[in-house]
């Protein structure tokens, strides 16, 4: 957890990795409830084998705009991308993390 409040803190991606159910999720959202006192709004996008480059590119230009308007009142946007590693195209995911 320590290494993971690191990366945040410098604004390094993060990937966590673990089996279904396994609290990745609860993980990120208690970490975001000690760091911002909920203060940082969390985004979850669920990855699946039928979703489109198209619907991802979509889906990232509402959450850029949504973080546009946030970032005017101090707050912050964390995205969570769920499952991601059963996207074909994972080269797009590098995209948008870098």
């Amino acid at each position: 957890m320590v290494l993971l409040l690191y990366r945040i803190k410098a604004n390094i991606p993060v990937i966590l990795m673990g089996e279904t159910g396994c609290g990745k999720k609860s993980l990120v959202i208690k970490l975001n409830q000690i760091l911002n006192g909920r203060k940082t709004i969390i985004k979850t996008i669920n990855i699946h084998p039928g979703i489109t480059d198209e619907i991802i590119y979509k889906r990232m230009e509402e959450v850029n705009k949504e973080a546009e308007k946030l970032k005017n009142g101090g707050k912050k946007y964390w995205i969570f991308f769920i499952e991601m590693n059963t996207y074909l195209s994972l080269s797009l995911f590098k995209e948008i993390i870098y």
